[in-house]
């Protein structure tokens, strides 16, 4: 039984003794054992204020000790009860039995001791048990693995990355394995498309410096919803703080789509980043010149991309796909794109394409086959180059496209040849711009005859501005077969470099040959289309001691009047302003070799003498001259000319010469002009 002999160490709880119990507050079972005896002046109350006999949870019922379990985290109070009854508040008998079970005790207790080493980790092996876990190398991921006695494990990341992700979303290429920034990259690659993600990571890397991408013969593989991003910063040509830049050096494609016959790579994202292609034998991706049965890339947006030097930008299928955002296209050694697909919508929010390195028989891009899709805003400079070229397809639309040379004789070039050949496919142009082509077309070797030249397909212009300098005799629009539809209002502006550009400075030009056809349409599509040809001259020209009909010369400028039309019947206008000596007068006639047709040069009668008082209303058949009355050297005489005619061949010209042979000599103004319009036969 138990005793207490009035002191708290005097008393003695007898163990051993089986009547004897120990209850505790409800809320705890004790061993007896586990009890610590405290005195109370060596406690605090929870609040921080000194234990009292008022605090029952604290202290026994005289108020001077306190019983707290080895494994709680609080106090609880017992009461022993001996076998005759007695009940009592107690200490442990012996400090011996509180050592004991602290030391039973002591396995369970969480100690620094179990920490070997910086990172190593505690973790539960079982119910109640832990243990250490070493830490792993750098850059190995911490996986679930219940194989192991921890429940985990280190590992370096599958394929060299699926788990880099320092930041939600992102894979960092830095914090891939490899040797240098190649090989992390395509590590990142591999670990964006190898791994099942709920969402796919971005693939980035730190922009602060110029990166190296050096793949060698073995292109980088493109897999479904592979995401690669510069950063939020739009990449242009002349921007001072681009630096989101990959050098890239390849020699059989930076990049690769899947490879199989019609084998389609999908959601690819390229975002923000301006490509260095480091010569010129990278191609940004690998060609594809297949257009019926190469690999396509499907449903995928480029978005802000920039892409500088290199052999060619993107040869192959698109499928849905989206380029869009501020971007170029520059200093391609070969023509940086060639297209085929349908449903694309293809620099939307305007591009700038240019090439110093093309040759002039070359091309800046080249439509294939492109069938439902959209090209705007696109800036082309033809620097030596032509801009555009259109093979194929149905429903391409181009939507305020700008087609240009440079408005120089050295570099950057004007552009020699066309702005846009159209050798075939269902094309319309929304608005396009025009300025500084036609410059030296001998040099193109293609024999191009008009800023737009056409030898098939169904073209739509709606309406166009030509842009040109002083002087320009080309055409604008020459179709040799197919048709080209001209709706809308024609702008033909001097563009001498001035903000003072003046409209219509010359005729739109135009000419057909072959089985090609020019029509125009007002505002109504359904008024019937009409072919007209106008020339101007923009100089004087004498001729003196000769009173043989001859071709005009251009004189002080650069137009003779001169035309190059289909064949067909025309209605032929004009005014020739002219002046003679009385003595002299002057002669006139239309000529087209194998034509046929009359006309009337409606002027004045020769032999008048100073005044316009008779006029000479004979008609004149083809290479006919007609003689016209001069009124003195040095006054200028109008002399309208009208008519019907048939050409056959070509060019329609206007010849002159004296009406007698004299010194002093005629003078052919300049502002003379005449036009054909194309009749029904």
């Amino acid at each position: 039984m138990s005793t207490y002999g009035g002191r708290p160490e005097d008393f003695i709880w007898d163990r051993s003794d089986p009547t004897n119990t120990i209850e505790s507050t409800p809320y705890d079972v004790v061993d007896a054992s586990t009890l610590l005896v405290i005195p109370t002046e060596y406690l605090l109350h929870p609040d921080g204020r000194p234990a009292t006999a008022e605090d029952p949870l604290l202290t026994d019922s005289y108020g001077r000790y306190a019983f707290l379990t080895v494994n709680a985290v609080h106090a609880v109070k017992v009461r022993v009860t001996d076998s005759v009854g007695q009940t009592d508040w107690g200490p442990i008998p012996s400090i011996e039995a509180v050592q004991a079970a602290v030391d039973a005790a002591a396995g369970a207790w969480i100690t620094s001791a179990l920490l070997a080493a910086k990172g190593d980790l505690l973790t539960g092996t079982g119910p109640g048990t832990l243990t250490a876990l070493t830490v792993g190398s750098d850059g190995q991921m911490l996986y679930a693995d219940a194989s192991t006695p921890s429940g985990l494990r280190w590992d370096t990341a599958p394929a060299g990355g699926s788990g880099g992700v320092s930041e939600p979303g992102i894979l960092w290429v830095e914090d891939m394995p490899g040797a240098d920034f190649t090989a992390k990259f395509r590590a990142a690659v591999t670990a964006a498309t190898s791994v099942v993600w709920t969402v796919r990571p971005v693939i980035r890397w730190n922009t602060e410096v110029v990166q190296t991408l050096a793949v060698g013969a073995t292109p980088i593989d493109l897999e479904d919803g592979i995401i690669i991003s510069g950063g939020p910063i739009n990449q242009s040509e002349f921007a001072s703080s681009s630096h989101a830049q990959l050098t890239c050096s390849a020699t059989q494609g930076v990049f690769r789509l899947k490879q199989g016959a019609s084998v389609q790579t999908r959601d690819v994202v390229l975002h923000n980043i301006s490509f260095q292609l480091a010569n010129s034998s990278t191609d940004l991706f690998q060609q594809v010149t297949d257009g019926a049965t190469g690999p396509i890339l499907s449903y995928s947006h480029f978005h802000g991309i920039s892409i500088n030097g290199g052999k060619t930008h993107f040869v192959g299928r698109m499928l849905g796909c989206h380029w869009t955002g501020r971007g170029y296209s520059n200093n391609a050694y070969d023509t940086p794109f060639r297209f085929w697909g349908s449903d694309n919508h293809l620099w939307t929010n305007g591009f700038f394409l240019d090439s110093p390195n093309l040759a002039d028989t070359e091309y800046l891009a080249i439509f294939e086959n492109m069938t439902k899709s959209t090209v705007g805003i696109p800036y082309i400079t033809g620097d030596g180059a032509t801009p555009v070229r259109v093979n194929g397809g149905r429903d391409l639309r181009f939507v305020r496209a700008i087609l240009e040379g440079q408005n120089s004789d050295v570099s950057p070039r004007p552009t020699p040849g066309a702005d846009l050949w159209v050798a075939g496919g269902l094309v319309t142009l929304d608005s396009p711009w025009f300025f500084r082509a036609m410059q030296d077309p001998a040099a193109t070797g293609r024999g191009d005859l008009g800023v737009i030249h056409q030898t098939g397909g169904d073209l739509t212009v709606i309406s166009p501005t030509f842009a040109e300098n002083a002087g320009e005799t080309h055409n604008h629009i020459y179709s040799a077969g197919g048709v080209t539809r001209v709706v809308g209002r024609i702008k033909v502006l001097d563009y001498a470099g001035s903000s003072t550009s003046v409209p219509d400075m010359r005729a739109f030009k135009w000419a057909t040959a072959g089985s090609g056809q020019v029509l125009f349409y007002g505002a109504d599509p359904q008024t019937a289309p009409v072919m007209r040809y106008r020339v101007e001259k923009d100089g004087d020209s004498t001729k003196a001691n000769n009173q043989s009909a001859g071709d005009d010369t251009v004189g002080t400028g650069t137009i003779a009047l001169t035309l190059t039309v289909p064949a067909g019947k025309y209605k032929i206008t004009g005014m020739m302003l002219y002046d003679a000596p009385t003595t002299e007068d002057i002669r006139f006639q239309v000529v087209s070799t194998g034509g046929s047709g009359k006309v009337l040069f409606d002027g004045l009668a020769t032999g008048a003498t100073g005044s316009a008082t008779s006029v000479n209303r004979a008609p004149a058949a083809l290479a006919a001259a007609t003689l016209v009355g001069g009124v003195g050297a040095g006054t200028e005489v109008a002399c309208p000319l009208k008519g019907t005619i048939t050409v056959t061949t070509n060019p329609v010209r206007i010849q002159w010469a004296q009406g007698a042979t004299g010194a002093t000599g005629a003078i052919l103004h300049s502002g003379s002009w005449f036009e054909l319009e194309r009749v029904p036969a």
